[in-house]
């Protein structure tokens, strides 16, 4: 249903999660470790099921030192290409509506497969801009 990817040049370092088929879930599948920034879970639930009004407390975090992302296929597919943290391919993979792929270290690219292809991304914030947000892997 899902496939961890840890990093081959630091031990026990989960970088990425492609998660497949949210049809084959039964209630709540949490995909992101609760030390993560970014928190990612599938759900079903059933009409009626009601989540109780509610705001969320402000926390006195450490800003997190790197984006972690989420990108969520609507319609289409897209190839995902997987990155260590020295820059090495270690996976790819084709994910299609309602499956996800999640970047917590390391690097990514995306090719999208199919025309009209609609998907969500996801990331912390804040954002100041592509030039402190990234550097090129070649």
């Amino acid at each position: 249903m899902f496939q961890k990817i840890y990093s081959e040049c630091e031990q026990d370092k989960l970088l990425h999660i492609i998660f497949n088929n949210i049809e084959g879930i039964k209630t709540r599948v949490n995909l992101s470790e609760d030390k993560e920034f970014l928190q990612v879970m599938a759900l079903r639930e059933n009409r009626g099921k009601t989540f109780n009004a509610h705001y969320h407390v402000f926390k006195k975090l450490p800003i997190l030192p790197i984006t972690q992302e989420c990108l969520v296929i609507i319609k289409g597919s897209v190839e995902c290409f997987l990155y260590d943290t020295d820059n090495k391919l270690i996976a790819n993979s084709r994910i299609s509506a309602g499956d996800c792929v999640i970047t917590f270290y390391g690097g990514h690219k995306y090719k999208i497969l199919e025309d009209d292809t609609l998907f969500y991304e996801f990331k912390n914030g804040p954002y100041y801009g592509q030039l402190d947000d990234k550097v090129w892997i070649t």
